[in-house]
């Protein structure tokens, strides 16, 4: 939704990411179209309760920010144009037009290890040992089944069914293969749980890749298996569910139909369901960006190293922008800022985009405020707490006299 809200915006049980949606698929999802709807009824939502609580203590909120700049951004007049142009929007089923303003965070590339600030903000934090243990791993999941992902390719399950509450898929074959995507990250826990409807003693053996990683007697009814797995930074390619049914108490119990199937004799249905999948990673602590466990982005990296969906996906648009915002990690230093800027000045869009950057200070670079002085306005929010070693302690390794030497250095006539 926002950087204020602690709610990941879901869709179809899934966490919105641009890891495996489209840019447009996100902004006119199910879950933003409702949003829409109910800010326009005047009907809080929980995501945005952190505006709600600084508003209720006096304070000014993001949200009262941004609206403040809703006749800008929209090229509307008055309240009234804001109105009108939302409840046709509403009218649309909630589908909006291309964004006017977006706020980019570039990554977590930066200079500094903050003592206040964290691995997914700071690369050189994400490196150190001893201070990203500060703040724990990011565990990062998937629910592969019983819904089919669109990144995954599964053979062997049946039809979706709904058992009570809970959807399953049953087991056709004796052998399941869920293919994933090979630059994925490293996978620590596989969760998988369902039904057995039949008294045919079963074994269940899981592969990941050519690893055989566990081998279980699945009990009558309802059934779970949790697999940690040694550690290791190969991603899993492929899973393999194996079913092993053992002819002791009744050999002609399970059949086989024209198809391979495997089937029980009470019924002629298969006997196995899974209602659950569930593969987990842990981030291991380095300076690069995590890993996703899925994604369709070819080299898994953060968005903003990839040139193809930068300029064909969130900038895809730029006719429709206002207002940029660039945070990071620290943008100066991210090589995707000044790509950004030479496409939208070659692009002759600068003229009527507004930039707000926020930096740290440490960084000045001629060639870039030159850059700066072809938008229509900048704005630098210099992250500063304090003067001389006050600084230098809290944002180290910053050195003031750097910074104090920065700030005038870096604003052109159009910087405020």
């Amino acid at each position: 939704m926002c950087c204020r809200t602690d709610l990941n915006p879901m869709s179809e049980g899934r966490c919105l990411s641009l890891h495996w949606a489209t840019c447009e698929q996100i902004w006119n999802s199910d879950y933003l179209r409702s949003v829409r709807s109910q800010m326009l009824a005047g009907e809080k939502i929980p995501d945005c309760s952190q505006c709600y609580s600084t508003e209720a203590d006096g304070g000014t909120s993001l949200r009262q920010i941004m609206n403040t700049q809703a006749e800008q951004l929209w090229r509307v007049s008055g309240e009234e144009g804001i109105l009108d142009k939302a409840t046709a929007i509403v009218r649309e089923g909630g589908k909006a037009p291309p964004p006017s303003a977006l706020h980019l965070w570039l990554g977590n590339l930066c200079n500094l290890k903050c003592r206040m600030c964290s691995p997914m903000f700071s690369s050189q934090i994400a490196a150190d040992p001893i201070q990203a243990q500060w703040f724990g791993d990011r565990i990062r999941a998937e629910i592969l089944l019983p819904v089919y992902l669109d990144e995954v390719k599964y053979t062997g399950l049946g039809e979706l069914t709904r058992r009570g509450e809970k959807l399953t898929r049953p087991v056709k074959r004796g052998k399941v293969t869920i293919s994933l995507p090979a630059n994925g990250a490293a996978i620590d826990l596989i969760e998988i749980s369902g039904w057995k409807n039949c008294h045919q003693p079963c074994y269940l053996s899981v592969m990941a890749g050519k690893r055989a990683i566990a081998r279980q007697l699945l009990s009558d009814g309802q059934w779970q298996i949790a697999i940690e797995l040694a550690p290791t930074e190969e991603a899993i390619s492929s899973l393999e569910l194996s079913l092993h049914f053992l002819h002791l108490l009744q050999p002609q119990s399970l059949l086989s139909n024209y198809q391979g199937e495997q089937i029980c004799s009470w019924g002629l249905q298969p006997c196995i369901d899974i209602d659950n999948l569930r593969i987990v990673s842990q981030k291991k602590s380095d300076k690069g960006q995590e890993r996703e466990i899925l994604s369709r982005i070819p080299e898994n990296t953060q968005w903003s190293s990839n040139e193809k969906l930068v300029f064909e996906e969130i900038l895809a648009h730029p006719e429709s922008l206002n207002l940029l915002l660039f945070a990071g990690g620290e943008p100066l230093i991210h090589p995707m800022f000044p790509a950004i800027l030479k496409k939208l000045i070659d692009t002759d869009h600068a003229g009527h985009i507004s930039l707000y950057i926020s930096t740290n200070g440490t960084v000045y670079n001629r060639r870039l405020s030159e850059m700066l002085k072809q938008f229509l306005s900048v704005e630098l929010a210099f992250s500063v707490e304090g003067i001389g070693q006050l600084q230098e302690y809290i944002r180290y390794p910053s050195r003031w006299e750097r910074i104090a030497r920065n700030i005038p250095h870096s604003a052109p006539s159009t910087v405020t």
